[in-house]
């Protein structure tokens, strides 16, 4: 689908003057040598590369979009929106505990001293208690799959059952083996089930996001928020642009989300979010550089029309960046 590389009108155009430089610093190329026919001889293996690169950038984004279509349309999906959905809904009802919120509002003051806030497009740093799901089924749900998860937050997505026997405890306990097989299968970062009053009543890895809701919550301005809501009012596949997310620490993170249909009604909507990890392995050709004609200095990567990098710099090691020191990227 083309209308997903038009959002990048400045694609690959940095490979020109990079490629450009590794001919003239190459030590068996004097500048003598370098006369106008071994010029258009580069210039047009240039030419070759981009068409490469956007072609190779494109098929994978079709071969997301054909992915996240078709696993919309599966009955186990379609079933588990259906049921978590109906699940949420009465959550606060079955959970007889005392709600405490302390132990979420705990968590999240650890989570934001490891979040990176001085960056480009970044969210600003909030008050604790805004990360708090606006109602009391979300939450419910922060303080069972979130606060009381008794695993690291890179591995929240190995808690498959609470133990409170509750309906929700039972749908997480049906799907969520089959949706982290999901997720994992097609090399995605996070899945989420949305249901039409934009509330996140399932993810994969349970970070703070679960359970807020994307127009009135904490993150109604983030990537995933808009690609849902893009999504819902358009009735097709949407796709949310490179930006940094706060409950991945900033890092930046892209979503595709569909809505979830089943005999012509909206159940609600699936999303994935996805990192730069495929992007850059197409645009370094797994750092291949020397192989595709590179040299040492050569590189190319995905600008957005914002001007922002979509995929890493070869260099960024290089760099004397706090923000990219700090997390490995020059994405955004």
């Amino acid at each position: 689908m083309s209308h997903i590389l038009k959002r990048y009108t400045k694609e690959l155009i940095a490979i020109f003057i990079l490629i450009v430089a590794t001919v003239v610093v190459a030590s068996y190329i004097t500048s003598s040598q370098l006369n106008d026919s071994l010029t258009s001889i580069y210039l047009k293996k240039l030419g070759v590369l981009k068409s490469a690169l956007k072609s190779n950038v494109q098929n994978y984004f079709d071969r997301k979009i054909d992915i996240v279509t078709t696993i919309s349309k599966t009955s186990d999906l379609q079933n588990a929106t259906k049921d978590f959905t109906e699940a949420y809904k009465n959550l606060s009802k079955e959970y007889n505990l005392k709600l405490e919120n302390k132990k979420f509002i705990n968590l999240v003051d650890e989570h934001k001293k490891r979040v990176f806030y001085n960056i480009p497009n970044a969210p600003v740093n909030k008050n604790s208690n805004e990360y708090l799901a606006k109602t009391k089924n979300g939450k419910v749900l922060q303080d069972i799959y979130v606060a009381n998860n008794p695993f690291e937050s890179s591995k929240r997505y190995l808690y498959f059952d609470s133990g409170r026997n509750t309906p929700y405890d039972k749908v997480h306990k049906k799907y969520h083996k089959k949706l982290v097989a999901i997720l994992k299968r097609h090399d995605f970062y996070d899945m989420f089930l949305i249901d039409n009053d934009a509330n996140i009543v399932y993810s994969v890895y349970k970070e703070l996001d679960l359970g807020t809701n994307l127009k009135n919550g904490v993150y109604k301005n983030s990537s995933l928020a808009k690609a849902y809501l893009d999504a819902i009012e358009n009735d097709k596949i949407s796709f949310g642009d490179f930006q940094p997310y706060e409950p991945s620490y900033n890092r930046p993170a892209a979503f595709f989300a569909i809505p979830v249909k089943k005999d012509g009604k909206n159940l609600g909507v699936m999303a994935f979010q996805f990192s730069v990890k495929k992007l850059n392995e197409i645009l370094t050709f797994n750092k291949n550089w020397k192989d595709v004609g590179l040299g040492e200095t050569g590189e190319s990567y995905l600008v957005g029309n914002d001007n922002l990098m979509r995929s890493d710099s070869r260099f960024k090691t290089n760099l004397d960046d706090a923000a990219v020191k700090e997390f490995a990227t020059t994405v955004g």
